[in-house]
């Protein structure tokens, strides 16, 4: 279906403005994109690093196993809705049970100021002027709800406070939810292991390929619903459906949260960390023949950059994100730079086929 055609009859796509808030404009192309919620980095605080999800698009997260990290971020998906009042459907609806809770943004801050800044002149001996500075600084930063991991928030008391919440127990919900556009807000949809949902839907003496094509048709039909109710649908997918050509072609992005069956990255001279968050495949909008790079870096400049490769790491309270630098030779014998990028593209390699060039374009 061309999007194109889909939105002349509209006179062009809404404002990233009129969606309300979550909703911005992409920092390359000028399309409304919301975010997955990835905003916590270990260095730099004043940096964020996270996945830019544009409207009206299917994004697939391939699942790792055994860790599951990328239903964690399925998770954090749902709950960055939660935050900005987003349209949300869920598919199972038992995800509402699971969701990490908010808390405030910097808990040092109830730490009295008085208290603060006398430890900071005594121990770090800064003149009394410049601390000042410092505190009006980082008092004018805009202070924002993070997501605590080891905290679920009671779904009793979201399904009571939320009346944009559809817990949804079918395909066919999903289909019409992602179709529905009753409501001016942002619609989000995320369904956890599609593929086991599509095999559960088939009979039980159904071939490989007759489910790769009941999977393929489905996703056929979510794509052009999201293309017209300009609704964010996230998925988790296994590896073996999101190397397939067909399914990576009808698929709008695609990114791997890739631990190495659970091994981590340190072997791979990028650190200790717990896995790689790198695009298979970028977005196409409608309003460029360009891709849309979905990692995005906020670091306080006017407007946000990209980056290649984050690496993660997950901690009992949250998901540590930080760009890709390859440790030196020196700290992990035998792997130095180019070193581990060829291990990284010899993993790659011998975690799925070779993907056809057909494969990475998306036929809008």
């Amino acid at each position: 279906m061309s999007f194109i055609r889909v939105y002349a009859r509209d006179r062009g796509p809404r404002s990233a403005e009129s969606f309300g808030s979550g909703v911005t404009r992409s920092p390359t192309e000028q399309w409304p994109v919301t975010r997955l919620g990835l905003t916590r980095c270990q260095r730099g605080r004043d940096a964020a690093y996270d996945i830019a999800l544009p409207l009206g698009t299917v994004t697939a997260l391939i699942e790792d196993e055994p860790t599951q990290n990328a239903r964690t971020f399925l998770r954090t998906f749902v709950a960055e809705g939660l935050l900005h009042e987003h349209v949300l459907g869920l598919l199972p609806g038992s995800l509402v049970e699971q969701l990490p809770a908010s808390v405030a943004a910097d808990t040092r801050s109830a730490v009295s100021p008085s208290t603060s800044d006398s430890s900071s002149a005594t121990n770090l001996r800064i003149a009394w002027r410049y601390a000042g500075k410092e505190r009006s600084a980082r008092s004018q930063r805009p202070s924002k709800p993070r997501l605590d991991l080891s905290l679920c928030a009671n779904p009793q008391e979201i399904l009571r406070s939320s009346a944009s919440l559809r817990l949804l127990n079918s395909l066919d919900g999903a289909l019409d939810f992602a179709s529905s556009r009753s409501a001016p807000q942002c619609r989000r949809l995320a369904i956890q292991s599609l593929h086991q949902w599509i095999l559960s839907s088939v009979a039980a003496n159904t071939s490989n390929e007759e489910l790769f094509n009941h999977l393929w048709r489905y996703l056929h039909y979510l794509r052009n619903a999201c293309r017209k109710s300009m609704a964010v649908t996230l998925v988790t997918l296994s590896r073996e459906c999101c190397m397939i050509p067909s399914l990576l072609h009808i698929l709008d992005s695609v990114i791997d949260v890739n631990t190495f069956r659970g091994r981590g990255v340190s072997e791979l001279g990028f650190g200790a960390f717990d896995g790689l968050i790198h695009v298979v495949k970028m977005p196409h909008v409608a309003t460029s023949l360009r891709p849309l790079h979905p990692l995005v870096v906020d670091d306080g400049a006017s407007s946000a950059s990209t980056t290649d490769l984050l690496v993660f790491r997950r901690t009992r309270r949250e998901l540590v994100i930080e760009p890709a630098h390859e440790a030196p030779e020196s700290s992990i014998p035998g792997s130095g730079p180019t070193r581990a990028r060829q291990k990284l593209e010899d993993a790659q390699d011998t975690q799925g086929p070779s993907l056809a060039s057909s494969a990475l374009t998306t036929d809008w």
